[in-house]
């Protein structure tokens, strides 16, 4: 499983009205000059055990967010999802849009679409709730 570069331990602003984190993957399908993780862009990999963290955090956190960089290019985004929701927690992905497949797999496998959630500037944010 391909692990996220690094991770916000807490955040309240990403995740509406939870106590959320957010796992930054890397690799970008595009450029944008006004990229605010630039250093994630042309990176790949990472090392962080998203599992073993929110195993520690069961009962704290409420939600995690998948961000980058461009979280739907990880090939183990499934994956990733499938055990994140057997944890219990809420899943938002934030992208670019420009893989309309990987995030209507991950709606029809796994998840629904919470429809509250607008078009961003930067891109599409899908909230994925159990």
């Amino acid at each position: 499983m391909r692990h996220p570069a690094d991770i916000t331990p807490l955040t309240f602003l990403d995740y509406p009205k939870k106590a959320a984190c957010i796992f930054w993957y890397t690799g970008c399908n595009l450029r944008c000059p006004y990229c605010y993780n630039p250093e994630l862009v042309l990176s790949h990999g990472g090392g962080q055990d998203e599992m073993a963290f929110l195993r520690e955090r069961a009962g704290f956190l409420d939600a995690v967010v998948l961000s980058g960089g461009e979280s739907t290019l990880n090939p183990d985004i499934a994956e990733v999802c499938r055990e994140i929701k057997k944890l219990g927690y809420l899943i938002k992905v934030d992208t670019n849009g420009t893989n309309p497949d990987v995030v209507a797999k991950l709606m029809n496998k796994f998840l629904r679409m919470d429809l509250g959630q607008a078009m961003s500037t930067s891109g599409m944010m899908v909230a994925l709730s159990s």
